[in-house]
């Protein structure tokens, strides 16, 4: 499927956030999300499966003072 887009953070707190996007045309049947404090996702990545429905997802338990990179991609297993 297409990229997801429009990823943007709101309710940012010193511990967490929450992503929001807006989803591909077509059937999606999950995200991965990945975040880490490397650049090149080599390195302490965490990785959520929204559901396909999804368009946003929580994110908790981050550090404060630390900068955290995202990204996201739509999955479809058909």
């Amino acid at each position: 499927p297409d990229a997801p887009t429009g990823l943007t953070a709101s309710a940012v707190t010193a511990g967490g956030l929450t992503l929001t996007w807006t989803a591909p045309g077509g059937p999606i049947t999950s995200y991965t999300l990945e975040y880490s404090t490397d650049n090149t996702f080599a390195t302490g990545v965490t990785t959520l499966n929204p559901a396909g429905s999804a368009t946003s997802q929580a994110i908790t338990g981050l550090s404060a003072n630390t900068t955290y990179h995202f990204r996201l991609k739509a999955v479809n297993a058909g």
